[in-house]
């Protein structure tokens, strides 16, 4: 049988977790929540434990698939209906509910991907599933973090993005995940300005992968390869840079079209 849309399920989903929640059965089923479930977050952004935080990620995520003007119809949830019919919306719910749960590690979106993987992998996820999971785990603060730290007027940074993710669907679930956590975080998390941030970043991201240098066939791999040349040139041995040596660094920067 053919699995049911993820817009035809999305709805549930938030009301499930919640019962299962509220009965322990969440904790009884996935080991690796109970330790978060009621973990409080001493800072200045999260409003919410982290059990209570990653329902209202999911709900989040969720919603964007909703037949109304704030969900379905707004770019979220356009975005959001091309990766479900792309067969993707549903690992976007998976790393809504994997995202946190290696808090309080430092480290807790590498170390967080590493416990999806065997998570997903005992509950007999395809490994196209646990690869792309994985990945928006460790990679869920990249887009708040480079969006509020960076200049984002430098080219250098969108195209780091862009090669980051290596496709456009890629890209689009990371946006979502990052909208929908820190729109659960709360205030100082999402707000006009750092929307602003989330969706000009994006952007340029996006156009590098779907009409710029990175919308090339393989052409992720090709611009990692030349990026690493580039910089075995420039940590060559020997005098300082000859006119020759920098401009044969200037032809690979302009050949790779992104900035190292």
């Amino acid at each position: 049988d053919q699995a049911a849309p993820a817009a035809d399920i999305a709805p549930a989903v938030a009301t499930a977790l919640q019962s299962m929640l509220d009965t322990g059965l969440m904790s009884a089923l996935v080991p690796e929540f109970g330790p978060v479930e009621h973990l409080v977050q001493f800072d200045d952004f999260h409003i919410h434990p982290v059990g209570k935080h990653t329902l209202e990620v999911v709900r989040g995520l969720a919603a964007m698939l909703a037949p109304d003007p704030g969900g379905a119809d707004s770019w979220q949830g356009r975005m959001a209906r091309e990766l479900d019919a792309a067969g993707l919306f549903d690992r976007l719910l998976l790393a809504g509910f994997c995202h946190d749960l290696s808090k309080p590690s430092r480290d807790h979106s590498a170390d967080g991907a590493a416990l999806c993987e065997g998570l997903l992998a005992r509950l007999g996820a395809d490994a196209e599933t646990i690869a792309d999971v994985s990945f928006l785990v460790r990679q869920h603060l990249v887009i708040p973090k480079t969006a509020t730290r960076r200049d984002l007027a430098d080219e250098a940074v969108s195209s780091g993005l862009a090669e980051l993710c290596g496709s456009a669907p890629r890209l689009d679930m990371l946006l979502l995940l990052a909208v929908a956590d820190s729109q659960a975080t709360g205030p100082r998390a999402w707000n006009p300005w750092t929307a602003t941030l989330f969706t000009e970043l994006s952007g340029k991201a996006r156009r590098l992968l779907t009409a710029g240098p990175l919308a090339e066939p393989h052409a992720v791999e090709h611009g990692r390869k030349v990026r690493e040349e580039v910089l075995g040139l420039a940590a060559a041995p020997g005098s300082p840079v000859s006119f020759e040596h920098a401009r044969e660094l200037g032809a690979r920067l302009i050949e790779i079209g992104v900035g190292v």
